[in-house]
């Protein structure tokens, strides 16, 4: 018996390998002949509520995709439809509808998550349900204008930003949250918000200059996605101060001042504080998760290599981690300086095996110590940690 082919044409070459394999899936389903029929009555809500039920203690997931799930099932276009008569029309009344209050970028998002439902189903639940019907649509969009990727953010903090927003937070008694410290960890580590509030002081090895950060975020691993992160000098101040004398828990805490009691700190207060600071101090279009991009920002400024960022970020996808290089044309020229800068130590040195390196280094962290006083906010932003070793090395060439 001949076979029949099956073929579509894509805008990329992931959407051609996602639409293969899920053909497969189908046929190699089908072949078993182990598809059966969902129960009479069942709702899209009940795959979704299943789904959740099962899968997420199991693979764990971001908040922002509970959020989604839990749309879906409450939307009267998703979520109360019987999974028999489930159609591609159903999917895009409700894409057009979602197109009066969403991005493109955002609906393709709840397309993906829901499609991830219904392979889960037909995969693992053993019923006969098409997922294809959902990638299918999520095909479509590009052809109603709508754009599926998100604007790729390049905004940083600058150094006047933070000096601002600290003192707001030293100012502001009533803010029982470390934000200060808070801020400032994120402005250098490069740790997200959630990371940063999870981190344990077991984890944290003054000896050794690591800390262990758990559960990073990552597309294909959500649990155990554990890495060891290096402790820069400011991070180690910062670190033990918020530790004090305590031996275990979260690293950085909040008193209840009527009781005394340690509190933990969570990821959405800090965001929301940090949300008020801005507003109240007039800073347009700063959110916490740029901190984060100001970190990777200058530790590719002081001339660390992409392998040795990705340390600190968690990426192990180093093209996913070109999108947080903000490089100017100054920065350029400033590397240019720094390499000239070592050659003429090189050539200068007494020393035949020195090539410069532990002279910038001395510079480098001379600025880390000088950023660490009590008093002191000199915070790096963009670049700024890349003008000091150019500024000290043409000193020093003087």
């Amino acid at each position: 018996m001949a076979g029949r082919i099956l073929s579509e044409n894509f805008d990329s070459k992931r959407e051609a390998e996602n639409w293969a394999k899920a053909k497969e899936d189908e046929i190699k389903a089908a072949v078993k002949g182990s598809l059966r029929d969902p129960f009479k009555g069942m709702e899209v809500q009940d795959l979704i509520t299943a789904y959740v039920e099962k899968v997420g203690p199991v693979k764990g997931w971001a908040r922002s995709k509970d959020y989604v799930l839990e749309r879906l099932k409450n939307d009267p276009m998703i979520g109360k439809i019987r999974v028999s008569a489930f159609s591609r029309l159903h999917v895009s009344q409700f894409v057009t509808e979602r197109m009066k209050t969403a991005q493109g970028s955002t609906i393709a998002g709840d397309l993906d998550f829901l499609a991830g439902v219904f392979k889960w189903a037909r995969d693992v639940r053993l019923l006969n349900v098409n997922p294809e019907l959902i990638y299918a649509e999520r095909r479509s969009l590009p052809h109603r204008g709508l754009k599926t990727k998100s604007n790729k953010r390049d905004r940083v903090a600058t150094r006047d930003e933070l000096q601002r927003i600290a003192r707001y937070f030293d100012e502001n008694l009533r803010i029982r949250l470390p934000m200060t410290s808070i801020v400032h960890f994120a402005s250098i580590s490069t740790l997200r918000q959630d990371e940063i509030c999870k981190l344990q002081i077991e984890d944290v090895n003054f000896n050794k200059l690591e800390m262990l950060v758990r559960d990073r975020k990552d597309p294909e691993e959500k649990l155990n996605n554990n890495s060891l992160v290096p402790i820069l000098k400011p991070m180690y101040g910062i670190l033990k101060k918020a530790i004090g004398n305590r031996s275990s828990g979260p690293v950085f805490t909040w008193t209840l001042k009527k009781t005394g009691e340690i509190k933990e700190t969570y990821a959405d207060s800090v965001r929301a504080n940090f949300e008020r600071a801005c507003v109240a101090l007039g800073i347009v279009g700063l959110r916490f998760h740029d901190l984060r991009h100001t970190a990777i920002t200058n530790l590719f400024a002081i001339g660390l290599q992409i392998q040795e960022v990705s340390l600190f970020s968690g990426h192990k996808d180093w093209t996913n981690l070109k999108r947080y290089t903000h490089v100017s044309p100054g920065d350029v020229q400033r590397s240019i300086a720094r390499l000239q800068f070592l050659e003429e130590q090189s050539r200068t040195s007494k020393r035949e095996k020195s090539n410069g390196i532990n002279e910038v280094s001395s510079v480098f962290f001379n600025r880390f110590d000088s950023a660490c006083g009590e008093s002191s906010w000199a915070w790096f932003g963009a670049g700024l940690i890349a003008d000091s070793i150019s500024n000290a090395g043409h000193e020093l060439l003087q």
